[in-house]
């Protein structure tokens, strides 16, 4: 299996991240380190490891982002299997071994926290309060897909899913969601790993995090061209509606949190174009059907979330959202 690590201008992580995949107790492992243009040492550092590993292969390339060093890396790797990992991120040692024991499946995912780098305060535990420990997917149960982390690392691909689906290779995407919106059609059986396999690490004043209202414009740019893809492709009407659900969670909620940051937006005026981008283009998003029987609160959340929507008062969730990062400095993402 493979596993591929972009790497931009990250010395003072990289070595923790690298060694950590060095140390997997599963060794049937290529790694390929892809420099994207950095200007510090990390390239260096990159050919000191391929020296001491041969199951390291390094690649330099012109700085083209983080899409574009995964897409590279990937028509670089020969494994059947593929792993993403963040090059200031880093793994358990028993992760690869946990992992590719449930290589049947298409994706296996494992839980994840998210740690701050400085005072190593864990945020939060995800992915290990799931409702099941895996999940096939059909036409009932697709919107279950929905509640997964839609990043690209925190999980082991088959690569016949990835075939003929790559990153957004524009700096300015928002590009996990939009290659999760392409991969989960393609998807039949997901494992849950509920355990902390993987750390996410938060850097200084990252708690808070600001998005600009340019990105957010080309990300309902981007979306349209899925929902094109979806149209095109004859997908049912099950998975469209998959499709409006994972919009709505991002383009409506991830989105705004982040703006709100934006002192220099008029939030107010934002939910009010969101609300008429999906008025007019994902109507079906006032009917979405969620089950939110069990304990799994993000459910629940949603489902308020959407009412809040209709009756145009969800920026009184965001006053909340905020507060409870910028005071109380709890981590939540959508």
């Amino acid at each position: 299996m493979s596993i591929i690590i972009p790497v931009y201008n990250v010395e003072q992580y990289l070595e923790r991240s690298i060694l950590s995949v060095i140390n997997q107790t599963y060794n049937n492992i290529e790694i390929i380190l892809v420099d994207d243009g950095s200007t510090d040492n990390s390239g260096k550092i990159c050919d000191e490891y391929e020296k001491i590993d041969n199951r390291i292969k390094v690649f330099h390339k012109l700085n083209g982002g983080l899409g574009s060093a995964r897409n590279f890396g990937y028509e670089k790797s020969l494994g059947e299997y593929i792993l993403y990992l963040d090059s200031d991120d880093y793994i358990e040692n028993v992760t690869i071994e946990k992992m590719m024991q449930y290589s049947d499946f298409d994706i296996v995912c494992c839980g994840f926290d998210r740690v701050d780098e400085d005072t190593k305060k864990i945020y939060s535990k995800e992915m290990i309060e799931m409702p099941f420990d895996e999940l096939t997917i059909n036409n009932k149960n697709i919107n279950e897909a929905a509640f997964l982390n839609p990043a690209g690392w925190g999980k082991l691909f088959k690569r016949k899913i990835l075939q003929n689906v790559r990153f957004s290779d524009n700096k300015n995407s928002i590009e996990d969601i939009l290659f999760y919106l392409e991969i989960i059609p393609k998807i039949s059986k997901v494992k849950y790993i509920k355990e902390i396999l993987w750390h996410y690490m938060i850097k200084k004043d990252s708690l808070i995090s600001s998005l600009t209202q340019e990105k957010a414009d080309l990300f309902e740019v981007e979306l349209l061209n899925i929902k094109e893809k979806y149209q095109n492709l004859n997908y049912n009407e099950y998975i469209y509606n998959y499709l409006t659900l994972e919009v709505f969670i991002h383009n409506c909620i991830s989105i705004p949190s982040r703006l709100y940051a934006n002192k220099d937006i008029d939030v107010n005026a934002r939910l009010k174009h969101i609300k008429g981008y999906m008025n007019d283009n994902f109507p079906g998003w006032k009917k979405i059907k969620i089950n939110i029987k069990g304990r799994y609160i993000k459910r629940l959340a949603i489902h308020l979330l959407i009412m809040m929507y209709r009756m145009n008062i969800f920026i009184v969730f965001l006053c909340i959202y905020n507060f409870m990062i910028d005071k109380l400095r709890i981590d939540i993402k959508w």
